[in-house]
């Protein structure tokens, strides 16, 4: 069976899996981090942020997907009551061993989203301990985990806490209608994320990476079943 489902954001699920299975910030904490000021020694006692590559076999449609998403949802309602996080000002690159101001609200938004530890404190160095979160940032984001601040991490980053919530509660919605049993064995696109999982047995056995189309040429969405597989195909280069 192909199923192509369009997601409003396409890494929501994954973030969403991603928070639940890192450590949960007190939500009595954030204020207290965005208010966090002056320099801290740079020889702190700070552990790396839990979690790594945010890979699993976990099928997007599934069960344990949905409490995930619900999961993140109410640690987002709680950073969103806090006052979300600062937006951190996309000016400059940012990377191991830079000492700027810029990487104070770095540090504050790392915080707030639960992948730089409180006890990192706040410092204008671009440490290891900010590195690793930043690179942590950027694999539940599906970005190169490179630890810079480039165009596409800032623009990630940048997105307000209220709309990450309300992406996952129209997330939420559409994996719940989407439930129930698609067979043993299907193949699911998702557009937005221009990626297909292979379901085999309630386990994803591949992931590739998809190509899709564009706002004036839409993938279509489809439900049905696989009559068969062309490997290589003819095409010519269209005229446009």
């Amino acid at each position: 069976m192909i199923t192509s489902r369009r997601f409003f954001l396409s890494g929501a699920t994954a973030l969403a899996a991603a928070m639940a299975a890192g450590s949960a910030r007190a939500q009595d904490v954030i204020g207290d981090i965005l208010k966090a000021s002056g320099n801290w020694d740079d020889t702190f006692d700070a552990r790396a942020s839990d979690g790594g590559k945010v890979a699993s076999t976990l099928p997007i449609f599934s069960p344990q997907t949905i409490s995930y998403t619900e999961q993140a949802i109410g640690q987002y309602q709680g950073i969103v009551s806090q006052g979300g996080w600062p937006q951190v000002p996309a000016t400059k690159k940012l990377q191991l061993g830079v000492v700027d101001g810029d990487v104070v609200a770095l540090r504050k938004r790392l915080m707030v989203s639960g992948d730089l530890p409180q006890s990192a404190g706040i410092s204008e160095s671009f440490d290891s301990y900010v590195d690793a979160a930043l690179k942590r940032f950027q694999l539940r984001h599906g970005l190169p985990a490179d630890g810079v601040t480039g165009k596409y991490t800032f623009s990630a980053m940048n997105v307000s806490a209220q709309v990450r919530l309300g992406q996952l509660e129209t997330n939420l919605e559409r994996l719940r209608s989407m439930g129930g049993f698609l067979g043993d064995r299907y193949v699911m696109v998702n557009i937005p994320a221009q990626q297909v999982e292979a379901v085999e047995n309630g386990r994803v056995v591949l992931r590739h990476a998809a190509i899709v189309g564009k706002i004036d040429r839409q993938t279509p969405i489809v439900n049905s079943k696989i009559n068969e597989i062309i490997v290589n195909p003819y095409w010519n280069a269209p005229v446009s």
